[in-house]
């Protein structure tokens, strides 16, 4: 049924196409379309995480064979290293142009809120498939976060049971988020 509001929404819609096709010169013989792009922030690279972590740290942690990753997903993009703690768990820490408030806006499960040296942080599990065995921590940096996504096989199967992935994560982004320069 054609109501009052269709006829409404129709007619301007015709104005509006009348309005840009007397706006184009007489001797046109072009069609133009009004584009609209929306510019995408890309992800914050003064920090390499491939690079800039010193081997001291990577030391302390245990991690070794470093391998580069990358991943999109829509807008979102992450560029980073992964690293393996001998048999015991799997780390990835990127630079991605998703902020914290972003992730937090997913509403993922046991979401938590923390500073770690002065930035903004949150721990999610973001696949409840693998609750006790994954975790994500995001910190916050200029135009997106530092992620260290953590998988943890070995860790206890029990249902909620995150400290043990979480705490790996968190203790980690202790002794990375430091070395991030000033401003980022």
């Amino acid at each position: 049924m054609i109501t009052r509001l269709h006829l409404a929404q129709a007619a301007i819609l015709a104005a509006v196409v009348l309005l840009v096709g007397a706006c184009q010169p007489p001797d046109s013989s072009k069609t133009s379309a009004a584009v609209t792009t929306t510019t995408v922030p890309s992800v914050p690279m003064a920090f390499d995480p491939c690079t800039d972590i010193p081997q001291s740290v990577l030391d302390s942690l245990q991690w070794t064979s470093k391998d580069s990753a990358k991943n999109a997903s829509g807008d979102i993009e992450w560029r980073g290293c992964s690293w393996v703690k001998s048999t015991e768990y799997g780390a990835v820490v990127y630079m991605t142009n998703a902020t914290v408030g972003a992730v937090r806006a997913q509403n993922f499960l046991y979401a938590q809120g923390f500073v770690v040296d002065g930035r903004r942080a949150i721990s999610t599990i973001q696949d409840p498939d693998h609750q006790s065995q994954q975790c994500t921590v995001d910190v916050a940096v200029k135009g997106g976060s530092l992620e260290i996504f953590l998988t943890n096989p070995e860790a206890s199967d029990t249902p909620g049971s995150t400290d043990s992935s979480c705490r790996i994560a968190r203790d980690a982004a202790q002794q990375i988020v430091p070395l991030l320069p000033q401003g980022l």
